[in-house]
């Protein structure tokens, strides 16, 4: 439906914000004009990786405080564009149910090929459920020894009930060894097989 796309995960501490940055890095070398949101508003920090100020983002936009256009850091390094959380409200699944937020990422599909936001964990708050609404496609981060399958199965049925269908899971923190990925298979076999953790 658009040329959004949203990263969520189902627990802090997975690399959701890497990996976010770093889909965001790579599509811009590939020529796309892309647009980074950092709408975690309960603990967004991409404004710190990037060198600039949480102040002027995305809660004020919301609140009508300030235009898409003011609140637009262009980042000639990566070569993207990126907006941060703004000052972190009080009542960030409040704020994002607010039709301005709906209507500001609407207004910005016409100006990129690529929109990417990324959000907080799904079972720490709704929050990304409702930014999912507006998204055609939605990832989950998932790290390697992290969760149990309830988790995951959890996090997924989360979005569903929002109306999401969760488009792919992404697998980070995976050591790089053949004899890890034998070990690592062999003792998730066991473990599925007791129903415990992956």
């Amino acid at each position: 439906k658009n040329n959004i796309i949203l990263i969520s995960g189902p627990s802090p501490d997975i690399g959701k914000t890497f990996v976010s940055m770093n889909l965001t890095t790579v599509m811009a070398d590939s020529g796309m004009k892309v647009l980074l949101i950092d709408a975690d508003l309960r603990k967004g920090s991409l404004n710190k990786l990037f060198g600039v100020e949480r102040s002027y983002g995305l809660s004020e936009i919301i609140l009508n405080t300030i235009t898409a256009k003011e609140a637009i850091h262009h980042l000639p390094i990566a070569n993207i564009d990126f907006i941060s959380t703004g000052e972190l409200p009080p009542n960030p699944s409040e704020l994002l149910l607010h039709e301005r937020f709906g209507a500001f990422l609407e207004s910005l599909t016409s100006m990129y090929d690529l929109i990417i936001i990324d959000s907080p964990p799904i079972l720490a708050a709704t929050d990304a459920a409702i930014i999912s609404r507006f998204a055609s496609a939605t990832f989950m981060v998932a790290k390697a020894g992290k969760h149990t399958m309830r988790e995951l199965e959890q996090s997924v049925k989360m979005f569903s009930q929002s109306g999401t269908q969760v488009k792919g899971v992404i697998f980070n923190g995976m050591i790089n060894s053949a004899s890890h990925y034998r070990y690592v298979y062999q003792y998730n076999y066991k473990e599925q097989n007791q129903g415990h953790q992956l």
